[in-house]
Parts: structure tokens; sequence; C-alpha cells
């Protein structure tokens, strides 16, 4: 529980001053934290490490970015094997976003726009009716992954199957405009 740590530290901070305080964080929490993200396993633990890392970052600060490269390891490790329709993914990756450097962040993305555009690729696009779901667990990242990296992933994996799909469509004796049009809109619509 860090919060008992934490109060521990805080009442340190006020009987032997901010010194010692510093020191007993660094010499027993910041071990302790190592060592509990060695032991963590991403695939079978169910509390995820931000939980009990998070709220040391006012008291160690900078000091805890030892810690990122494992955990960026252990959870790259699991994306993996990643199915980009669980969404479980988004909510372990989330709460490291704004506390990773682009160093330890930036791979996990790559990692995650290379599964999704993996999944979008391989998408049936047809005017008759498709699968979106694919396109739905790509935008869910807006947000968490870089706006162009996404697009980027619709641009190559997507919008060309899109365009011939759209190409033949129009193409094809007697094709109906407004279901283009609704088609279309739809797509829009979804995008």
């Amino acid at each position: 529980d860090p919060e008992l740590g934490l109060r521990l530290v805080e009442r340190c901070k006020d009987v032997l001053g901010p010194e010692v305080a510093d020191e007993v964080a660094i010499q027993l929490v910041l071990p302790r934290l190592r060592s509990e993200v060695d032991g963590w396993d991403p695939r079978v633990d169910k509390a995820s490490p931000h939980l009990w890392i998070h709220p040391w970052l006012a008291v160690l600060g900078r000091r805890l970015e030892s810690l990122w490269a494992p955990i960026r390891f252990k959870l790259s490790s699991c994306l993996e094997r990643w199915d980009p329709c669980d969404r479980s993914a988004l909510e372990m990756l989330r709460p490291w976003q704004r506390v990773f450097d682009p160093g330890n962040w930036e791979p996990l993305m790559e990692k995650v726009l290379m599964r999704l555009e993996r999944v979008v690729a391989n998408l049936d696009v047809r005017p008759d009716g498709q699968d979106i779901e694919p396109i739905k667990d790509l935008l869910a990242w807006n947000g968490l992954a870089p706006a162009d990296a996404l697009a980027r992933v619709l641009d190559v994996a997507m919008f060309p199957q899109w365009h011939k799909a759209l190409r033949e469509w129009l193409r094809t004796p007697g094709c109906d405009f407004a279901e283009v049009l609704q088609w279309y809109q739809g797509w829009k619509a979804l995008l």
C-alpha cells in the first residue's frame, strides 16, 4: 500500500528533515519498487504497477526513471500477442502516457500501431456491408497514439481498399448513387 509508505516519508520529513526523508525514500522505497517491477507479470497480475508507482512520483521524481525500461519491456512483450480488439491494452498503457519519456513511450506506440495496421489491412471493405470493428479499434487509440500516426494507418491500410471498392461500385452498371452517397456518409461519420 503506497499510502502507508508515503505517510512514513512525510513523517520523516516533518521530524528529521527533507534530506533524511529523501534518503529513506531512495534507500528503502526505490529498491522495493524495483523488486515489485521485477516480479510483476502483466499477463497474470491484476494490479497495474501504476497504482503503486505513480503515488511516488512526487517523492522520487526522476529517480523512478530507472523503472521505465523494465516496465516498457514487459508491456511490449504483452503487445507481441495482443489482439487489437482487446481494449485492455489501451487501459494498461493509458496511465504511462504522461509518465514515460518519449524513448519509452514511442516504441510502445509503434508496436500498437503496427498491430492495428495489420488488422485494418485485413479488413474487407465492401459496399454491401463490412465489419468496421477494426476501424473502431483503431479509433479507440485516438488521444493515446499520435493522431498523425493513426491517420497514416488509415491511409496505408484502409483507404486503398476503400478507394478500390468505391471505384468498382461506381463502375457497376445500374449503380444507385443514393446508396453510394449513404455508404460514403457512413464512413465519413465513422472517421
